[in-house]
């Protein structure tokens, strides 16, 4: 990659497009390697040519980037400021290109095919938000982040009764169940865990069981073991409170 872009600098400039490419791959590389300082300074380089040239895609992916390094840093807040600021360019785009699809010359399917793909990054993003916020024992916020997370998932893939059977809301949901443990509040984990446990619910945001006799999938079993384990693991800390953590 140094070679690459010694060329490329000499024949395009050092603020080519071009170079801030070759920069995030070898960012890429680097972060592989778990050189996290070397690629911490490939990712800032190529972020601040994408900034000069007004591409807020690749700045998002760039402050994403920069926020994963961080966090495998251990250095939570600043990587957790990366992680706003790519939600925040994210949500600029996602909002202009809703305005777009209001314009009938523009073709609404490839909008929202990448309206769509940016929900997922974001998704993505506010899933290490959530992380980073419950390290931090910031369990308030984690759990904000987690709804957001719920809903934005929910919207994307329906909303009703596909959404509340969807194998990843199945698992942000053990998510708030574990959050609602660390909370102390084991009367709603264990709500939480029960529901998921049995695959229905009557409530907004729980689980509810559609599936068909004999459409039972390996997935919605193995979330209803670890449910249930963790179920097993509040009401063995209700029934013993003095009892040390597993």
């Amino acid at each position: 990659y140094n070679a690459i872009l010694s060329v490329t600098r000499k024949e395009w400039g050092h603020d080519h497009i071009h170079v801030a490419a070759i920069l995030e791959k070898k960012g890429m590389v680097l972060f592989e390697q778990r050189k996290y300082q070397n690629a911490m300074l490939s990712y800032l380089a190529s972020w601040k040519i994408y900034e000069h040239a007004g591409d807020d895609l690749e700045q998002s992916r760039l402050l994403y980037a920069i926020g994963r390094t961080l966090h495998d840093r251990e250095e939570y807040s600043d990587a957790l400021s990366m992680y706003q600021k790519a939600i925040a360019v994210r949500e600029k785009m996602v909002s202009e290109l809703l305005e777009m699809s209001n314009d009938t010359k523009k073709k609404p399917n490839a909008l929202s095919l990448t309206t769509k793909s940016l929900t997922i990054d974001s998704i993505q993003i506010w899933c290490n938000i959530c992380r980073i916020h419950q390290i931090m024992g910031d369990l308030d916020k984690a759990l904000e982040a987690n709804e957001k997370i719920v809903q934005m998932a929910s919207e994307m893939v329906g909303g009703g009764e596909i959404a509340s059977s969807h194998t990843f809301v199945r698992n942000r949901m053990i998510v708030l169940g574990n959050l609602y443990t660390e909370m102390g509040r084991l009367d709603d984990a264990m709500e939480i865990f029960t529901q998921v446990a049995r695959g229905n619910s009557d409530g907004e945001w729980m689980i509810t069981s559609h599936a068909r006799p004999g459409m039972e999938d390996i997935d919605s079993n193995s979330f209803a073991v670890q449910a249930a384990k963790r179920l097993g693991k509040v009401v063995g800390g209700r029934l013993r409170p003095h009892a040390a953590a597993a």
